[in-house]
């Protein structure tokens, strides 16, 4: 069965409505309020939780706009695009403002995987937050949004852990656009590659950012290492300023590549500035090891320093 929800399984609009209790669906498409929404849900909620496949949320399955809504409840889905909040986000062109998921986050098959929402094809700002709860996933799994398309604004997570397998962060797993004024507050971990304690990676500007808590990256595949590992950004595709991280950063299995930074493990481009790393070790068994980069390609390093712990 797809297609179900606690006030309506498809919708064009939903305003100002609610539900409390479990909704538990079969299939794809299953949402707390609402599983498919052609347009946008404004000023909703919904309390209890809900499990399903795939494109799974506490709110809303999948919708274009969600604004100043909520859901508090764990979330449960074995497919992809699981959330918080909503399983997806759709459009380039819209956003979502002024919402928040409280609760766990339980898919560890599924890829695209948020405390908020596991895919977001547009802007997240206006205190965008998850609290409350783990987030578990596969790939691209987030405190917030596993995978974001655009920019992403004072938002935050704070719960007990973030973990998946490659691209896991404690904010975005993966951000294409800039992020901004936004932390996370807990442990991040991985079983293979690209964990940050705020993104795993960030294709543009991240700037004014922080994460609290331990990053750790264990490799599970035979032969491979862990790698591009940051207490703040797994691997920056540009520049990260005036942001910080407090917490140990840890890889372990078989030496090689890796990449480990206290803020950054790796960056492509770009500069850091004005960062740093205080009360927490940074330890790799395999090479690319700094207090602030592990690996850096880009423009160098200003006005950026470690403090606290040990690096080896």
């Amino acid at each position: 069965v797809v297609y179900v929800g606690g006030v309506a399984g498809w919708a064009r609009f939903v305003n100002n409505s609610y539900k409390e209790g479990s909704v538990a669906g079969t299939g794809s498409y299953v949402g707390g309020v609402v599983g498919y929404l052609q347009h946008d849900v404004n000023f909703s909620h919904h309390v209890g939780d809900v499990s399903g496949e795939g494109f799974v949320g506490g709110l809303v399955g999948s919708a274009i706009i969600i604004r100043y809504s909520y859901a508090e409840g764990d979330v449960i889905g074995t497919a992809n695009y699981v959330g918080g909040l909503a399983g997806e986000q759709r459009e380039t062109a819209y956003r979502l403002i002024g919402s928040y998921a409280k609760g766990n986050v339980f898919a560890e098959n599924s890829n695209y995987v948020g405390g908020v929402v596991g895919y977001a094809n547009s802007k997240i700002d206006s205190m965008v937050y998850h609290i409350g709860g783990d987030v578990i996933g596969h790939d691209y799994v987030g405190g917030v949004v596993g995978y974001s398309y655009g920019l992403v604004d004072s938002a935050y997570h704070k719960g007990s852990s973030v973990s998946g397998n490659s691209y896991v962060g404690g904010v975005a797993g993966y951000v294409r656009g800039k992020l901004y004024n936004s932390y996370a507050v807990g442990n991040i971990s991985s079983t293979a590659f690209r964990v940050g304690g705020v993104a795993g990676q960030a294709l543009a500007v991240v700037d004014s950012c922080y994460h609290i808590g331990d990053v750790k990256a264990e490799s599970q595949s035979t032969g491979a290492t862990a790698y591009d590992v940051g207490g703040l950004v797994g691997r920056s595709e540009t520049s990260v300023s005036n942001s910080y991280a407090e917490g140990n950063v840890v890889t372990s299995g078989p030496s090689g590549y890796s990449a480990v930074g206290g803020v950054v493990g790796y960056t492509y481009r770009g500069t850091i500035s004005n960062c740093y790393h205080v009360k927490g070790s940074v330890t790799s068994s395999s090479f690319g090891v700094g207090g602030v980069v592990g690996i850096t390609d880009g423009d160098g390093v200003n006005s950026s320093y470690h403090e606290g712990g040990e690096i080896r």
